[in-house]
């Protein structure tokens, strides 16, 4: 898996880099033991080698830092052993029986296009029943002045929900700095088309930051995500409760 194109969290793409370091250390003690030695006491070399090996594999476990800029977060996970992987993100949720459920997770992160014609891609997370013959479109701006509708193929799903990878341009990079906000389209089971508004306030620094290649300044926290009213059909009436949420689970294979 890439992190920097399929994931949707980035806290979902750490993983336990660590190895067994205390283990080796103490075959290494063994290995070099040529001769018969006095048993360590308690402040011994065994002993204190602990402490080092555990501080060792705690500096090479992944942190995740982020930084907030409105209704978007750039974030990245940075380990010893990997470069970076970084995005921006935002989850959209409405409430539903009185808790706030994510009903579309958005990331946009570096495309992996080799023959270089996108830099950035959206990663965007469905809900799981949705109709995945019928496209995922994305609409940026007002009635007025947004773009023609993009239209995407769902990639895969699993129990975390459908994922749909659009390839961005300069031109729509440029579309989402300008818009006050964007909206996403899925068809459920049931025929019902769901319209989820997102907020593009923010994004413009975000995206900067992202392309700067430089770090988030402080560790991530959990600050909660913009709460949509709720999703709306294209008739305009409420389908929230109709829509399962995604349940946590590893990333897409």
């Amino acid at each position: 898996m890439i992190c920097n194109m399929r994931a949707l969290l980035i806290v979902g793409c750490i993983v336990a880099v660590a190895l067994p370091i205390a283990g080796k250390a103490e075959n290494t003690l063994r290995q070099n033991a040529t001769s018969p030695q006095p048993a360590p006491s308690s402040a011994g070399p065994a002993t204190a080698a602990q402490p080092r090996a555990a501080a060792t594999q705690a500096s090479s476990a992944p942190r995740l830092l982020a930084q907030r800029f409105d209704d978007w977060i750039w974030r990245c996970s940075v380990s010893a052993s990997t470069n970076p992987s970084c995005e921006i993100a935002q989850s959209v949720r409405v409430n539903q029986d009185g808790k706030a459920v994510d009903i579309l997770n958005l990331a946009v992160s570096r495309a992996n296009d080799k023959a270089g014609k996108v830099e950035w891609a959206l990663i965007a997370l469905t809900p799981m029943d949705v109709h995945l013959p019928s496209e995922f479109a994305l609409t940026v701006g007002s009635e007025k002045s947004k773009l023609k509708p993009i239209m995407s193929h769902y990639r895969n799903c699993n129990q975390m929900g459908c994922f749909v990878v659009t390839p961005l341009d300069a031109a729509t990079i440029n579309s989402f700095k300008q818009a006050q906000e964007g909206a996403g389209f899925f068809r459920l089971l049931n025929g019902k088309t769901i319209k989820v508004v997102f907020s593009l306030k923010g994004f413009d620094k975000a995206i900067d930051s992202l392309a700067s290649k430089a770090l988030p300044s402080a560790a991530a926290s959990s600050a909660p995500a913009p709460v949509a009213t709720a999703p709306t059909p294209a008739t305009r009436q409420s389908q929230a409760a109709r829509i399962s949420p995604p349940k946590p689970t590893p990333q897409p294979r």
